[in-house]
């Protein structure tokens, strides 16, 4: 009796085993034959794309604060930090530029405190123009919105906070005109 068993238990749950199966793909066609074909289903207006990194927080240097992905309009976020000698000429290359950048909102964004960021504005005299501002974020916001990247980093957006170009490191000036 105890040779027979074995065996028995085998049998019994592989009829189990098979039955289950042919109940699980019946229910499966009839939940496919309820539903509409695809050309009936209503379509959902899209959302428009933005690519602007959603959860990071900008700290102006008037202590305002927004998201960036609330950013109205064109815009160039240049993520750089102060005692970076490539950032340094970075921004200066731009601030020789300013006026092609006259359509766009620039932010420089830093995790430096905001303390750094006014000085660096001012050394590099980019404090005071209409389109640019200085702004501090959380460096998990910077690694969360764009990984880990070198300094400086530019990214180029268009109306509606699509990424139009991204530039990782420094970046002669007219690679970046070219985007704009």
């Amino acid at each position: 009796m105890k040779k027979l068993r074995w065996p028995l238990v085998l049998v019994l749950f592989a009829v189990i085993a098979a039955l289950g199966v042919v109940f699980y793909r019946r229910s499966d066609q009839a939940d496919r034959s309820l539903a509409p074909p695809e050309a009936a289903k209503p379509s959902l207006p899209t959302a428009a794309r933005n690519d602007l990194p959603g959860g990071m927080l900008l700290t102006k240097l008037d202590g305002s604060r927004v998201l960036a992905r609330d950013l109205p309009g064109k815009t160039v976020l240049v993520l750089f930090l102060p005692d970076c000698d490539h950032c340094q000429r970075q921004a200066v290359q731009i601030r020789e530029h300013l006026a092609s950048f006259q359509a766009y909102a620039l932010y420089f964004v830093s995790s430096a405190p905001l303390a750094q960021l006014g000085q660096f504005a001012t050394t590099y005299r980019l404090a005071g123009h209409a389109n640019v501002w200085f702004a501090y974020t959380d460096p998990a916001n910077i690694i969360s919105g764009f990984g880990y990247i070198p300094t400086p980093s530019l990214y180029v957006y268009a109306e509606g906070g699509r990424l139009v170009k991204a530039f990782q490191g420094e970046t002669p000036i007219g690679a970046i005109l070219q985007s704009l």
